[in-house]
């Protein structure tokens, strides 16, 4: 659901189109109400010597990712030799949590003992802003 301010935006534009069906007008506001509002910010901490492992494991995850209808973007990362991450974004809250309890979190929960140095830090994030891909 959009804003007021995107509500206005929107106004806007359709009143300085002159046209209330323009394809610019539509094309606004289905960005607007389809940007994620929710996301996950992940940090694991890879065991010495296991870096490469993570870093396969992360990257054996897409097809799962690629599966979950309400996960929109999905990002490993990899912050510094040790240190990877999982950036998620999501339209939805329950999206959020139905990835939380998913395929690739099970995966992932199975495989820490073998290739963290700790528990995984599990964060969820409210997006404030974001720019569509091109």
């Amino acid at each position: 659901m959009p804003s007021s301010s995107e509500r206005n935006i929107i106004a806007l534009l359709h009143a300085a189109s002159n046209a209330q069906n323009s394809p610019a007008c539509e094309t606004l506001q289905m960005r607007i109400e389809t940007v994620d509002k929710f996301a996950l910010l992940v940090t694991l901490k890879a065991k010495p010597g296991r870096e490469n492992e993570l870093a396969e494991f992360l990257k054996s995850a897409l097809p799962l990712v690629e599966a979950e209808p309400a996960t929109n973007t999905w990002f490993a990362i990899k912050i510094d030799p040790s240190t990877f991450g999982i950036f998620d974004t999501f339209a939805t809250e329950s999206g959020r949590d139905a990835h939380l309890s998913g395929k690739v979190a099970a995966a992932l929960m199975q495989k820490a003992p073998e290739l963290l140095a700790g528990a995984p830090k599990i964060e969820k994030v409210d997006v404030l802003a974001s720019k569509p891909a091109k």
